[in-house]
């Protein structure tokens, strides 16, 4: 019976996050249910964005920040393997850097927070939080 209500709390979990992330969760693009083996992250704005297909996903964090109608939230993903070569895209100029010439290249200001919560196994969270107008940074 355990067993039972374990797969019923998932599926109310999914159910739940579909409604907060896909545009109609009846017919999901982004988690995907697949029979006998649980739930799989399809990712087509990955392809679009920089032509990539990526496989072998990890979740690895969730970054949210606060909006006028709630929260946002993102996904943070590591994959090993990827098929396909970098393009540019309407979303901007993509190209591969070296990790050490990371500080040559202009990067948003929570790059590097961001980066410490996908790599560091103790942190899963980023979050801002307002506090006196002013956005704060909380990792766990």
């Amino acid at each position: 019976m355990e067993r039972k209500g374990c797969q019923s709390n998932v599926a109310k979990v999914m159910c739940n996050l579909r409604k907060k992330i896909e545009w109609d969760s009846r017919k999901p693009t982004y988690i995907k249910t697949v029979l006998g083996m649980g739930y799989k992250f399809v990712f087509a704005e990955m392809k679009e964005e920089t032509g990539l297909t990526i496989t072998n996903l990890r979740l690895c964090g969730v970054e949210h920040f606060p909006i006028d109608e709630g929260r946002y939230i993102v996904f943070l993903f590591e994959a090993t393997q990827y098929e396909g070569e970098l393009c540019s895209s309407d979303e901007g100029r993509m190209y591969w850097i070296k990790t050490e010439e990371l500080d040559k290249v202009h990067l948003v200001n929570d790059f590097y927070d961001l980066i410490e919560v996908m790599l560091d196994e103790n942190l899963r969270e980023f979050q801002y939080v307002i506090e006196n107008k002013k956005w704060n940074i909380i990792k766990k």
